[in-house]
């Protein structure tokens, strides 16, 4: 109260808050009268003064005191293990209600490596974020035995609509082995695994293709069944070396569906090893490219030796991006084709190639 220089009022004010600081301590037990810090002008102190106010107050248990500060000030630079503490008891203090500011704090000391099981339960219950975050939670959380609620299924269902798939895989096997799976989440992890399978080229296990034929087996009718259900399996098939009867007799319902429906690529003449295909699907050779389902393209050809100059010929987009040409070819003849996307208005060439009818794998 005296009327002092602003300097030399701001150095007593720093040497107070020094003085209760180390007079609580680092060891938890510390005791020490600190409410007289709860006098002083929060406004009036520097940031790493207001932080060490803050641990000295959670020191002593002051934490409603500590958390209002922080959630008026900041906590940046504050000491993590401070930090655990009083995010640990505000969660039991808040009966683990949702508290964007605590949600924060929990994620910091989270994040630093600090979480106990009250930390973990919170968020486990209450965040929604980053997949690789969410994922890190889980495995944690599944790690130390904590109850995660449907953390599982919201991870599974944001990763799939993100297209962020990266632990996609290793998530479905916790929330399968663990929870009552949803139908309708079942359902969608299984379509994606099959989009990616069939349109992207990706890698599945036995367990996607598993579920597939049991999934398309117990349908009477085989056209309720989704196409991408069908295409993933048959082209599975196609590059297996042998089939069981039953997955034969599977096999020739598919086929036959698809051919009927027009959807025939390059690996359906492969499928003829263990099911009829069509003679007039046999005899063609096929181009197929593979874009998005937007693309606009142009395919010329021409068909050696007897032909010289190039010709527009028509591409079917038979499924999503999948575009397809077939032509019947006799011995000798080969086709060599220049597939065109529009880019800007200027056509560019995307692909070139030939094709004959011992073709083995003409997939671009």
């Amino acid at each position: 109260e005296l009327p002092l220089h602003d300097l030399y009022r701001k150095y007593l004010l720093s040497a107070i808050i020094g003085y209760y600081r180390r007079l609580a301590g680092e060891e938890e037990s510390t005791q020490c009268e600190c409410s007289y810090l709860l006098t002083l002008d929060i406004q009036a102190m520097t940031r790493k003064e207001r932080l060490l106010v803050c641990e000295t107050l959670i020191s002593q248990n002051y934490l409603e005191e500590a958390y209002g500060i922080l959630k008026e000030y900041g906590c940046e630079g504050m000491d993590v293990g401070r930090l655990f503490k009083l995010c640990s008891k505000m969660v039991l203090q808040q009966m683990f209600d949702q508290d964007p500011f605590l949600m924060g704090l929990s994620c910091q000391v989270f994040s630093q490596g600090k979480a106990d099981s009250v930390i973990l339960d919170y968020l486990c219950e209450h965040y929604n974020g980053g997949s690789d975050f969410m994922y890190k939670l889980l495995t944690q959380s599944v790690s130390a035995r904590v109850e995660t609620y449907d953390l599982e299924e919201r991870l599974l269902c944001q990763m799939m609509f993100s297209g962020k798939t990266e632990h996609l895989d290793q998530t479905f096997l916790l929330y399968s082995s663990r929870k009552r799976m949803s139908e309708t989440v079942v359902k969608a992890y299984f379509t994606v695994k099959s989009i990616g399978y069939f349109l992207k080229g990706e890698t599945a296990d036995q367990n996607v293709f598993a579920y597939l034929e049991a999934t398309v087996n117990r349908m009477d009718d085989m056209e309720k069944a989704p196409v991408i259900y069908l295409l993933a399996l048959t082209l599975y098939y196609s590059r297996c070396r042998e089939l069981k009867d039953d997955q034969k007799a599977l096999l020739k319902r598919m086929t036959d569906l698809l051919i009927r429906e027009g959807l025939i690529f390059p690996y359906t003449k492969e499928l003829a090893r263990f099911v009829p295909v069509p003679q007039d699907v046999m005899d063609k050779a096929m181009i197929c490219y593979e874009g998005n389902k937007d693309d606009q393209l142009e395919l010329k050809i021409r068909i050696l030796p007897d032909e010289e100059e190039f010709h527009g010929e028509e591409f079917r987009r038979v499924f999503q991006g999948i575009f397809v040409c077939s032509k019947v070819l006799f011995e000798g003849e080969t086709m060599e084709y220049q597939v065109f996307l529009q880019d800007g208005g200027k056509p560019r060439m995307a692909a070139q190639g030939k094709v004959s009818c011992q073709l083995s794998d003409p997939t671009l």
